[in-house]
């Protein structure tokens, strides 16, 4: 038979659960402690991460500089900027299209939202989108990729024939030359024409007849006057 094991002394008994109890308080407290840091640490990370997105997504305004024309305008930087959908400024309703930027723009805090390159969507200080108003009052053309929003603002803009879809242009991005003229050509009057003279109902054969008529001497002009009667030719017929 297996011989007992031999039973502990009574103060080793006791220092069992005295050690376990020590090295789970140092060991099991340091892996908590551990823990709850990591996680404060990942919660952070997340803050973090939701600040920088929401920065991103909400830029702040800047200050419009100068307008160059319907589309394009400098920030204070001096920098060039092209807003999307807007096709460019057509010479019928170009000098329509930049005042109306110079106003809604020039001088503003817009926000603005990078889409490509220099190409920029704009906000106005109320929060409309400045393309959108563009459009809406005639006063830009939409670009053949525009969105549908930018399309259903033009389109508004052309039932009410206002803007560029109006007045001389009629949608035109030309303006149509003027009709050519014709000079007039300068009526000339002929004059009238000359009334010759009646002529004379006297006749005298010779000189005989006019004797006998009481009318000689006859003077070149005088009725019955004839060369036939004038032999010398000295205008006198009949002395």
């Amino acid at each position: 038979m297996t011989s007992p094991l031999p039973a502990l002394p009574r103060w080793r008994r006791g220092a069992v659960p005295f050690l376990l109890i020590a090295a789970c308080t140092g060991g099991c407290g340091s892996a908590g402690n551990t823990s709850r840091a990591a996680s404060a640490q990942s919660a952070s990370a997340a803050n973090t991460t939701s600040t920088r997105t929401s920065t991103s997504a909400t830029p702040p305004p800047i200050l419009v500089q100068q307008v160059v024309d319907g589309r394009t305008l400098v920030n204070a930087a001096g920098k060039r900027l092209q807003v999307v959908g807007l096709a460019a400024p057509g010479d019928c309703w170009t000098q329509a299209a930049t005042e109306f930027a110079t106003t809604a723009l020039t001088g503003k805090q817009v926000k603005i939202v990078a889409v490509a390159g220099d190409r920029v969507d704009v906000r106005l200080p109320d929060g409309s989108d400045f393309a959108e108003t563009a459009l809406r009052k005639g006063m830009a053309r939409a670009e053949s990729t525009a969105n549908a929003t930018l399309t259903a603002a033009q389109a508004t803009a052309q039932r009410a024939e206002i803007g560029l879809w109006g007045g001389t242009c009629k949608g035109q991005d030309t303006v149509a030359p003027p009709p050519p003229v014709t000079e007039k050509q300068p009526v000339v009057t002929p004059p009238p024409a000359s009334t010759p003279d009646p002529p004379s109902s006297a006749y005298y054969k010779n000189c005989a007849a006019a004797r006998a008529a009481g009318v000689t001497p006859l003077r070149r002009g005088d009725p019955g006057y004839g060369s036939h009667l004038d032999r010398d030719g000295d205008g006198i017929a009949c002395e």
